[in-house]
């Protein structure tokens, strides 16, 4: 859960509500978010014995650390919340951190409920393809976006710079509207390597409207990336 969501962290410290990820847990059902002003990334899954509801923005740079120690054992982790103190215990091993102190922003009003278009796409293939029409433009300080134009059946990916361009294009399955968007490929690249689900769904509505990407089934996940304006 952390793996998937603090890659979304803020790392400007002028707001530094953002440079952490919330834990929101309540009725065993636990949710972690992060954001950053450009996107969001959020997490769902289940606790038990839960007693009460917890809210805790915990920095990202100690999520790094407890992702180092609980990577390297298959034991539980404990996690002790209190109202400026978090603490990890895994075997021997304890990390204790100050939580950022603050109220999170206010994350589900930013997520749109309904989408017009959606579309199902191999998750692996979209990756690969966006990382090769990322090289294109990888080096350009302005111009280092990509762009995605939806057909019947096909998404096309595309990039420009002074030294060429890029093409690709890859299968879907729904009925989009045509349309063309501007990404950021760095952001869905850090999105799509930490799902581990061989199909996505990918949601849009406008050129200047959030992108959702969520399961195929079910709300395990969910990535919202706004675009880049043409």
């Amino acid at each position: 859960m952390i793996n998937q969501t603090i890659f979304a962290t803020a790392t400007d410290e002028s707001r530094p509500i953002l440079t952490g990820c919330l834990f929101d847990i309540d009725n065993e059902n636990i949710t972690v978010v992060a954001l950053d002003g450009c996107r969001l990334s959020l997490r769902n899954s289940y606790l038990q014995d839960v007693t009460e509801p917890i809210k805790a923005i915990i920095p990202a740079r100690a999520l790094s650390e407890i992702i180092k120690i609980i990577s390297d054992s298959d034991d539980l982790a404990r996690i002790y919340i209190q109202k400026s103190f978090c603490m990890v215990e895994i075997e021997e091993t304890k990390i204790m951190t100050r939580l950022i102190e603050g109220e999170f922003v206010k994350y589900r009003p930013i997520i749109p409920t309904n989408m017009s278009n959606s579309v199902i796409v191999n998750r692996i293939e979209l990756l690969e393809a966006i990382d090769r029409a990322w090289l294109i433009v990888r080096e350009n300080v302005r111009n280092n976006y990509i762009l995605f134009k939806f057909s019947e059946d096909k998404l096309i990916i595309t990039s420009r710079s002074d030294t060429g361009n890029a093409y690709e294009e890859v299968n879907i399955q729904g009925n989009p509207s045509p349309i063309e968007i501007g990404v950021n490929p760095r952001y869905f690249v850090e999105c799509l390597k930490n799902i581990e689900d061989e199909f996505i769904k990918f949601s849009y509505t406008t050129p200047t409207s959030p992108t959702v990407t969520t399961p195929v089934d079910g709300d395990k996940y969910l990535y919202l990336i706004l675009p880049v304006r043409l």
